[in-house]
């Protein structure tokens, strides 16, 4: 009866073992480039306001209603826009990392 029981423990056991080694935990890799992926939307959002503000910014100046000058809206939203190009591109390299780790084998 004991032997029974101890037999059913190791297969147990075994079915434990193979389960946890099934687990696919993700590389660093993986990691950043999810992580570039979320980024986007931040830099998306401030891309986003800063050519609300320039509009707001030039419609107000139409009307007269500011003596501002548009040149440091303009300044903002193209820095902003090189960012956004900028993290996109990166974006791109971090899923190409990840895709070349998935092709090398090692002997």
């Amino acid at each position: 009866m004991a032997r029974v029981k101890k037999n059913a423990q190791n297969q147990q056991q075994n079915s434990l073992t193979q389960q946890q080694s099934d687990i696919s935990h993700p590389t660093p890799s993986e990691i950043a480039a999810f992580a570039s992926c979320l980024g986007i939307y931040v830099v998306l959002s401030y891309t986003n306001v800063s050519f609300i503000r320039l509009y707001e910014v030039y419609n107000n100046i139409q009307e007269g209603n500011t003596n501002f000058t548009i040149t440091p809206n303009i300044n903002i939203t193209t820095g902003f826009t090189y960012y956004c190009i900028g993290t996109l591109l990166r974006i791109i390299g971090a899923i190409q990392r990840v895709d070349e780790e998935s092709q090398i084998t090692i002997l």
